[in-house]
């Protein structure tokens, strides 16, 4: 990580926006829309949230981007609409991956595959339907729309696929006002009854995007369809919903330097200074989604002071006019696009200054951007098992943390994975969640030290202590079995347990153990013995980046 040019990704926002979202929705589902990398935010950290947070199904215009969903563990309903005929769409299909249907070429292409029998259960498809939009689907009023839905029904009823949906998608939405709004939705209920009369009864409806979520429950079917919503993007212009945005863009100042009046910045000159004046570089090009348009146009805040962009916009950085009188110092953050908290513009002005809309911002985001995300796992209970993708070890004490919130006096965490993988740094953030006094540090030569409640914890007086503990030192390569009752063949779960629990005791912790939390670096296969009900947490780290792989089960 170097900090020079960051996303920083709040899931709380997320969170909150997705409760809005859901509302709206009323007793329909809820899809999010996560492709283009979840416009720009991480497309398989924001699916966790966004599924943990109320949303039911996910949606996804490429084959890839559903593949890498699922690579990351996630199991819910997932539609891609966007894939070619000559595309191999079977590992999707294996996977539970519905697609869309855009046209009888695409329906043809699924038939012949043979996907039905190779999986043994007829793929799920949704119908696309052109109501207006002119773009992917069949046109109710075209005329290949009898035989799509007459070849439809056909393939459905023989097994070959199984139509769970059909969806259309606005064009005018987010002019509420406008007619083509209803046009669309009353060729959307022709074309659902159509399919209906032919046999293909208990589709899953859906139209609204984000605009229309908001403004037009009456077209809620029975799911909605909103993108940029989710992402704290306003979709009607003018008009507030209450939503949080999500992403913030900063950069690291790296340079600055004194400049004479006179003296001209970037290529071709085209800015020139009229006075004498302060200048500072910041790493962020058009390489970067820094559009080269945006030149001259543009203004970042220093802590909470805005000043202009100058000159051209080149491939890796631009330059700003800090005045003649400016302390900015280089290593103070330069915020670029974000909520305005910290005095910066916001995706949609950006968006107005170069004539464009708020989601190609978002999505504009590339090459050198680092996202780091945040609150995560904010107001969220921690289930009894599950899985997840940690980018960088900020990461990892922020799910520690999320873990120690929910665990209780009498609680066992066995912590598994190689030397290197987190574990101490899991277990940090446990401590936090915890509330616990003293810093957390590898256990390797003291074999387990006690972290007592701080004064002040949430849980008072009967706030648990946390134990931490190195198992493999503790009870040796041999095990907890290896004591006395091992020589006598005494080796049920209840002796075994009690030689574990004799092995701590004789460490005169001054704690009853009953009465705190355990975690055991080094645990699994050594110390499931000291509880009947414990949480094993296997830890794989990356041989490419920093990013672990984190799965948990309760026993």
């Amino acid at each position: 990580m170097t900090d020079l040019l960051v996303a920083e990704i709040d899931h709380s926002a997320l969170a909150h926006n997705t409760r809005i979202l859901k509302a709206a929705a009323g007793g329909g589902k809820l899809m999010a829309v996560v492709k283009a990398n979840a416009y720009g935010h991480g497309a398989v950290e924001v699916a966790q949230t966004v599924l943990a947070s109320g949303a039911d199904e996910l949606g996804v215009a490429t084959l890839t981007e559903a593949q890498e969903l699922i690579a990351a563990g996630i199991s819910a309903p997932i539609l891609c609409w966007i894939w070619s005929p000559e595309e191999d769409f079977m590992p999707a299909l294996a996977a539970g991956v519905q697609l869309g249907v855009s046209s009888r070429a695409h329906l043809q292409a699924i038939i012949d595959s043979g996907a039905a029998s190779i999986l043994g259960a007829a793929p799920q498809v949704t119908a696309v339907v052109d109501t207006g939009l002119n773009r992917s689907g069949v046109r109710v009023t075209g005329p290949d729309w009898q035989e799509y839905v007459t070849e439809l029904a056909t393939a459905h009823q023989s097994g070959a696929v199984n139509v769970t949906g059909g969806f259309s998608h606005l064009a005018c939405a987010d002019d509420v006002e406008n007619p083509a709004n209803d046009a669309q939705a009353d060729e959307f209920r022709a074309a659902i009854a159509d399919l209906e009369s032919a046999g293909l009864t208990g589709l899953t409806r859906h139209l609204s995007n984000s605009p229309a979520t908001l403004t037009r429950p009456d077209l809620n079917f029975d799911m909605v369809r909103p993108g940029v919503a989710f992402y704290g993007m306003e979709p009607v212009p003018g008009q507030s919903f209450g939503l949080q945005p999500v992403l913030s863009l900063s950069a690291k100042i790296l340079i600055v330097k004194k400049l004479k009046a006179g003296q001209s910045v970037s290529y071709s000159h085209t800015w020139t200074a009229p006075r004498d004046t302060t200048v500072a570089v910041v790493p962020f090009g058009y390489a970067d989604g820094m559009p080269r348009a945006l030149s001259g146009r543009f203004e970042v805040a220093i802590d909470g002071v805005r000043y202009p962009q100058v000159g051209r916009v080149c491939m890796d950085q631009f330059v700003i006019d800090l005045g003649p009188d400016s302390t900015v110092t280089p290593g103070q953050r330069a915020w670029l696009i974000g909520d305005g908290s910290h005095g910066e513009w916001t995706a949609t002005q950006v968006a107005e200054a170069i004539d464009t809309i708020h989601y190609e911002v978002l999505t504009m985001l590339r090459g050198r951007v680092e996202r780091r995300h945040k609150n995560r796992f904010a107001n969220r209970e921690f289930p009894a098992h599950g899985e997840v993708v940690l980018p960088t070890a900020d990461d990892m004490r922020e799910f520690g943390a999320w873990l120690g919130s929910a665990l209780q006096a009498g609680d066992l965490v066995v912590l598994d994975g190689p030397l290197g993988a987190g574990k101490t740094t899991l277990t940090q953030g446990i401590a936090a969640g915890m509330q616990v006094q003293g810093r957390v540090t590898s256990p390797t030569f003291t074999i387990a030290r006690v972290h007592h409640p701080e004064a002040g914890a949430d849980a008072g007086a009967a706030a648990p202590s946390l134990v931490h503990v190195d198992a493999y030192r503790l009870f040796g390569e041999e095990g907890p079995d290896s004591g006395a009752e091992a020589a006598t063949g005494a080796t049920t779960g209840a002796s075994a347990g009690a030689s574990a629990l004799d092995q701590l005791d004789a460490l005169d912790l001054d704690t009853d153990l009953m009465d705190c939390v355990v975690v055991a670096e080094w645990g699994a296969g050594l110390v499931e013995q000291l509880s009947d009900n414990y949480l094993l947490v296997e830890i794989d780290r990356s041989a490419q980046d920093d990013s672990r792989r984190v799965a948990w089960r309760r026993n």
